[in-house]
């Protein structure tokens, strides 16, 4: 794996995703179901920022409303 790859697989295992696959992407699975696939050749200087957006995204949607 390259660093970049590390990086991911680091991230992804703080938010509490598990590693399911690995091919030409990479694809994590989280407890709650939200399924998260990240190519494994980023060239997008910005990617870990990115996915870090998308899986703060799929987390906020699988909280529950507030009831008053």
């Amino acid at each position: 794996m390259r660093n970049i790859d590390k990086d991911i697989l680091r991230l992804a295992q703080r938010y509490g995703y598990v590693l399911i696959r690995q091919a030409k992407h990479l694809v994590f699975k989280h407890s709650n179901g939200a399924v998260l696939v990240t190519s494994k050749s980023t060239g997008d200087c910005r990617a870990l920022r990115n996915i870090e957006g998308t899986i703060k995204k799929q987390l906020k949607l699988d909280t529950p409303p507030i009831d008053f």
